[in-house]
């Protein structure tokens, strides 16, 4: 991308430059000059008047793609208001057409492409920063065939604005801005502070399907190395939180013999007497009439003697509105139920209630929720302030507890961003698990995070007596729910499901004592299996080769396209077979079983899979040579 162009652009002011910023100083518009300073592989443009400092500083990586960095700097020595802060690009022409996703509990990551008329906006409803609509955009020019992507990292209120710019001075010039939503700002920066625009991941793509999202699987993994990809258990949609003490314990002995590693409880530990979990939420004390009946460090004990970690589920970020937490302390709170984390005093607090809970339980597994959100920011900084405190709340537990595992989950995937990626180790993506819906979440999920940082969890129980149409002998099916609340279920092959669960984070959250035995051994074989390939799949980058709702493919490959694993999932197939082509590096050569191929022959002849089976997964390994 020529930066130089997105700076001028003819020189029209009110779409040239790098940045909107306006405020109590007025307007900084496309006239001002900025200073250009070049070093390896990064270029920084600088503005700076008497009161104000503007810097965008493009990292450029070999493979096209672009970090791009901009802060805004108040060098005078007052007070200063903010009430818009935007940075900016612009593009020829004004035929485009944009890919963007919104999303909502149980259907994230719903993509659509759209026709460009004159403007388009894209951002989050509210404080989550998912809430609504996903920080990634991909525009198209129509014309020419370019395709140019955007990843934010949301540390605030998120916006994309794209406008085409049509005037007597201008012929069709695009301008696209991304930043603070502004509709209510009115940010107070002190002398010498820096803001900081969300940072934006941009390259250029050639794929329509996957939109060459492997260049920002590779630099997360290479920005942001993740640890060892664990197998959880978590006691949610096993009864959700109708919690019986007894059969967790039991639950806890099964889940070490198939080889689960960390076992979670989820809400139903904490509350009084008769109240359900969302009634007591804020008050992080154990439940002693009910749930566990006060035994929850008995059970974190037994699940430490049979070599398993002990996790637990928490809110910090909410509470209901009759629980102490909020009577006692009514001025830490925005909304009257969401804890302000931009004030250190709530902050701090919270953090303690945490540390408390980790040392009582000996917890070394967190899943934080966030189940609620508000629309408006109160103290006008689009939650900036918040972000900033919810940032130092996450860093300061890593500092007392560096080893300590925390999963991000907000009303399932309403908080899944790539700051989610950097500050968490995984993220629950839905709390729709099922295989079919699951599958078509994961792919568009990998479009805009890393394969490593999506979990994938099995939710599954056995039916039986189910009508055999070829012969009269009842069948036994291992079903799974296919929505939130086990009312819609699904079947699908052992097969798919095994693979469905590769390639992210392992989870279960079912009733693992209702598992046939035959359905135990495959689990336990599996999750062995899940185990020796999991060094792979956390650095692996993934393509979405094909995405038609009854055929779906993902190819992983390792840095160097050493391994190339190839999932292709079918729904409903009228075909008896199907060819996918992979994208391989053209000097390579491939053993693909027992046969030695070129990856030009593998890229111009495909591979040919067996396509008439429903609800089934088939696999292609391929090992450099």
């Amino acid at each position: 991308m020529n930066i130089a162009k997105i700076i001028q652009n003819g020189g029209y002011d009110l779409i040239a430059g790098l940045f909107s910023v306006s405020g109590s100083f007025g307007i900084i518009d496309g006239k001002v000059i900025y200073e250009k300073t070049e070093c390896k592989n990064t270029e920084i443009y600088s503005y700076k008047n008497d009161v104000i400092k503007l810097e965008a500083k493009f990292e450029k990586r070999p493979d096209g793609s672009v970090l791009r960095r901009d802060t805004v700097t108040n060098v005078s020595k007052e007070k200063i208001t903010l009430n818009r802060v935007r940075g900016r690009f612009t593009f020829e022409g004004g035929e485009y057409s944009i890919y963007s996703q919104s999303t909502n509990w149980q259907h994230e990551n719903v993509g659509r492409r759209q026709t460009l008329g004159t403007e388009f906006t894209h951002g989050n409803l509210g404080l989550r920063s998912c809430d609504g609509a996903t920080p990634m955009m991909a525009l198209e020019n129509e014309q020419n065939g370019r395709i140019t992507v955007f990843h934010l990292f949301p540390n605030c209120q998120w916006r994309f604005w794209v406008r085409r710019c049509t005037s007597q001075d201008v012929r069709d010039t695009l301008a696209v801005e991304y930043g603070l939503e502004d509709s209510a700002l009115a940010l107070e920066v002190a002398p010498g502070e820096t803001i900081y625009l969300p940072e934006l991941f941009f390259f250029d793509a050639k794929s329509r399907i996957s939109f060459d999202s492997y260049k920002l699987h590779k630099y997360m993994a290479e920005s942001y190395p993740k640890r060892e990809r664990p197998v959880i258990y978590n006691t949610w949609m096993r009864n959700f939180d109708f919690i019986h003490a007894d059969e967790i314990f039991k639950e806890a002995e099964i889940a070490a013999k198939l080889g689960i590693e960390i076992f979670c409880i989820d809400a139903g530990w904490f509350g009084r007497s008769g109240k359900r979990w969302v009634e007591c939420v804020g008050d992080w004390y154990e439940n002693m009439t009910e749930g566990f009946f006060g035994r929850v460090r008995e059970l974190s004990d037994y699940v430490r003697s049979l070599g398993m970690k002990f996790g637990i589920w928490l809110e910090p970020e909410r509470a209901h509105r009759d629980s102490d937490a909020r009577k006692n302390h009514p001025d830490e709170y925005i909304a009257e139920h969401l804890l302000d984390f931009g004030m250190d005093k709530a902050r701090e607090r919270i953090l303690g209630e945490v540390f408390d809970v980790i040392e009582r339980y000996n917890v070394e597994y967190l899943k934080f929720d966030f189940n609620s959100t508000v629309a408006y920011d109160p103290s006008h900084t689009a939650f900036y302030r918040y972000y900033e405190g919810n940032t130092k709340f996450i860093n300061a537990i890593r500092e007392r507890y560096p080893d300590i595992y925390i999963t991000s989950c907000a009303s399932g995937g309403l908080r899944s961003d790539l700051t989610a990626c950097k500050l968490y180790d995984s993220i629950w993506i839905s709390d729709n698990h099922s295989q079919h819906d699951g599958l078509r979440i994961v792919s568009d999920y990998v479009k805009r995070l890393p394969s490593s940082s999506i979990e994938r969890w099995n939710v599954e129980m056995p039916i039986d007596g189910v009508p055999n149409y070829l012969e009269d002998k009842k069948r036994s099916y291992m079903m799974s729910s296919n929505n939130a609340c086990w009312d819609f279920l699904i079947n699908v092959s052992p097969e798919y499901t095994f693979e469905f669960l590769t390639g992210g984070v392992l989870g279960y959250s079912c009733n693992l004592s209702a598992f046939p035995e035959w359905y135990c051994e495959m689990t336990k074989s599996f999750i062995q299996s899940y185990k020796e390939n999991r060094g792979f799949f956390k650095n692996a980058a993934c393509h979405v080769l094909i995405d038609t709702g009854n055929f779906t493919c993902f190819e992983y490959f390792d840095e160097n396209y050493d391994k190339i694993y190839i999932q292709l999932f079918t729904k409903l197939s009228y075909q008896e077979t199907l060819t996918v082509y992979p994208k391989l590096p053209i000097d390579a050569s491939y053993r693909m079983g027992e046969r030695t191929l070129s990856a030009k022959e593998l890229m111009e002849d495909g591979i040919v899979f067996d396509a008439t089976k429903d609800n089934f997964c088939s696999v292609a390994v391929l090992n450099k040579i």
